[in-house]
């Protein structure tokens, strides 16, 4: 369902004469993913990554999904891109938050990966609250753009 959702997205991007961000090649992801290790101590999902190689970050109606940091990855890209390291280490100022990989966000969500669970979450802003959670990208890619195109 989720890719109907990112086709509308790129539908409407176009006819304002822009485009989404192209994806990641594999030694861009590659490089992001050692990035991560080191310092966030964090491993990607290969799902992400999946995403990334279609995508590198997505901005839209106040939705953002994280894509590759411009000083380890210097890409041109079509649209904003939040990276993800400088992201997470906002984030982890917060010492509870880093049992998480924060993977995006908007006003009021937080989409991110639990490693010691094994799987993704949808957090109520505000309060860090889990609203939902995922066992598979896939469906936190569905709420992510049914949200973000409402």
């Amino acid at each position: 369902m989720w890719k109907e959702d990112l086709q509308f997205i790129e539908e409407r991007t176009q006819r304002r004469d822009k485009k989404l961000n192209e994806g990641l090649s594999d030694d861009e992801y590659y490089r992001l993913t050692a990035a991560i290790k080191v310092t966030l101590n964090k491993v990607l999902p290969s799902e992400y990554i999946h995403f990334l190689g279609l995508h590198n970050g997505i901005e839209f109606n106040g939705y953002s999904l994280y894509g590759a940091d411009e000083d380890i990855i210097p890409k041109i890209n079509a649209g904003i891109v939040y990276g993800i390291i400088e992201r997470n280490e906002l984030w982890y100022e917060v010492e509870d938050n880093r049992k998480y990989l924060f993977l995006g966000e908007s006003g009021e969500s937080i989409f991110v990966f639990d490693s010691l669970m094994n799987v993704y979450r949808l957090l109520d802003s505000p309060s860090g609250s889990e609203i939902t959670e995922f066992t598979k990208l896939d469906e936190l890619l569905d709420a992510f753009f049914e949200l973000s195109t409402l």
